[in-house]
């Protein structure tokens, strides 16, 4: 019998209860909690330290981190799949993030370097993914 059919016949009550019951122990245990804390840390992370430099080049990337965001709160408090949604959606985004913020730091550092040498050439520069160098 399907859950619609289960809805029908008037046991979605005991439907509900059984999955919160699940959602809510797969997030009160250690393990879990701890998850949570590591979680809530690389956020703050990303919004004070990752996303800030990143802002000029990538215009959407905070409202998309805000949308994700809500994604691993929202999906861990009403699914059924209860902390796997926020193990798995915070992860992702924390790695893609933090790979676009170490090849921006990355750039800005051959900017620098550049500068500081004087440069190999006269001309400007840039490359296909739009960073714009000084010189080359």
């Amino acid at each position: 019998m399907g859950f619609f059919q289960r809805v029908l016949d008037g046991d979605a009550f005991n439907i509900i209860i059984r999955k919160a019951v699940a959602a809510t122990g797969s997030i009160l245990n250690p393990l879990a909690l701890g998850l949570v804390v590591a979680g809530v840390v690389a956020w703050v992370v990303l919004f004070r330290r990752l996303l800030p430099p990143l802002r000029t080049q990538f215009t959407t990337l905070r409202i998309v981190a805000v949308a994700t965001l809500a994604v691993a709160i929202l999906g861990t408090a009403l699914n059924d799949g209860g902390i796997t949604i926020w193990y798995t959606v915070t992860p992702a985004f924390t790695v893609t993030v933090s790979a676009l913020w170490v090849d921006h730091t990355s750039h800005l550092n051959v900017i620098h370097q550049a500068a500081r040498r004087g440069g190999s050439t006269g001309s400007a520069c840039h490359d296909p993914r739009g960073w714009q160098f000084q010189r080359c």
